[in-house]
């Protein structure tokens, strides 16, 4: 009896540091950047400005993707050096994050697309 409450309390232990692992922030380096938010231009300095925003938005969004890649590869250092492999939920935080950031960047590409043909149809 002592035995099975000993094995249930270590496995209740390891289940909570692991779930309050997962919350960590393997990336703290790593700031994203906000989207901007592009609407229909009136104008063509709006629609210049707008452009601005989303080359400006990609070129951030480059970086923050590459300080991700190095945040990955000095877990895969550390990993090396350990004579492990990263913990699947550290690659999958920081691929996830990697991810929802390139679809941003979809999203905003596509926003702004739409903006400059609407604009050239209005003019």
């Amino acid at each position: 009896m002592t035995r099975k409450i000993l094995l249930t309390a270590t496995f209740a232990l390891f289940a909570t540091a692991a779930a309050a692992d997962e919350d960590y922030n393997y990336a703290p380096a790593c700031d994203a950047p906000a989207a901007p938010a592009i609407g229909a231009p009136a104008t063509a300095a709006e629609l210049d400005a707008a452009h601005d925003a989303a080359n400006g938005f990609m070129r951030v969004s480059d970086s923050y993707q590459q300080c991700l890649g190095r945040a990955l590869g000095k877990q895969q250092n550390t990993a090396f050096f350990m004579h492990s492999n990263v913990p699947v939920h550290i690659v999958k935080q920081i691929e996830g994050k990697a991810a929802a950031n390139q679809k941003q960047k979809e999203q905003v590409a596509a926003a702004y697309n739409a903006a400059a043909q609407a604009f050239s149809a209005r003019h």
